[in-house]
């Protein structure tokens, strides 16, 4: 199992936009490398002072979140680098050491803190690594239920391959009942992100199916056919030619 440690922003459990299906993403939306800890906790920090001045955009900020600032304004002003809170540290440090675990072999011990991470700390990234080991059973037995609920918990959090990990799930049946209307809206706005062109052909699949949607519509399944052909997926672009020898 690869542990990925890949974010990009996205929300789940928006309504169902089928027109923007072809609509490309802005390039702000694509995949970007990972930032560092530093670079992490100077947004955190400039966030948090904004949303203290208040504004558009801003939100209620915490007696503890207002101290960590004032303190990580005491070390700038010391010269010293931002220092993320120690839960945080502690996160990335358990992280770190399930990986190492996972690399030696011990998927049972990577699986174990991966799971504490998830369920003690909504931890994005360990709840996506935990949900894989618990559908895939690495680790220890098989648990779909437990897997599909890890990825849900990293989705709310924003982690695009958890929500598309997710979004299978509710496709699938797997860990739960089949949610299509729920699974397609995940698609949509996976595909709308320009997140993988394997999920705007799932959502154009589910359209042309009926899955979903009231009804059937093939004008709409081509136009996220083609959007996955844009993002090189061959199966996009085979059954947009079909369709259009078919006259849509």
């Amino acid at each position: 199992m690869r542990f990925e440690y890949i974010r990009i922003t996205v929300c789940c459990g928006v309504a169902i936009a089928l027109s923007a299906l072809a609509t490309p993403a802005p390039a702000s939306a694509q995949s970007v490398k990972r930032s560092t800890p530093e670079q992490q906790c100077e947004f955190r920090y400039a966030e948090i002072i904004l949303s203290r001045m208040g504004g558009p955009g801003s939100r209620m900020v915490s007696e503890a979140e207002s101290r960590w600032a004032d303190q990580q304004y005491a070390r700038m002003e010391r010269g010293e680098a931002c220092q993320l809170p120690d839960s945080e540290n502690r996160i990335r440090e358990q992280r770190a050491e399930a990986a190492q675990l996972a690399k030696v072999g011990d998927a049972a011990g990577a699986r174990t803190i991966l799971q504490r991470l998830c369920h003690n700390d909504s931890d994005d990234v360990a709840c996506q690594n935990y949900g894989v080991m618990a559908m895939t059973g690495e680790g220890g037995s098989v648990n779909m239920v437990e897997g599909r609920k890890a990825f849900l918990i990293a989705c709310e959090k924003n982690f695009l391959k958890a929500c598309q990990n997710y979004a299978d799930a509710l496709l699938n049946g797997e860990g739960g009942t089949i949610d299509d209307p729920r699974a397609l809206g995940i698609y949509v706005e996976l595909c709308q992100k320009q997140y993988g062109g394997r999920n705007c052909f799932r959502a154009a699949k589910m359209i042309e199916d009926g899955r979903g949607v009231t009804r059937p519509d093939r004008a709409k399944a081509y136009e996220g056919y083609m959007a996955a052909c844009r993002q090189l997926y061959t199966e996009g672009c085979l059954r947009a030619t079909d369709m259009k020898k078919e006259g849509i």
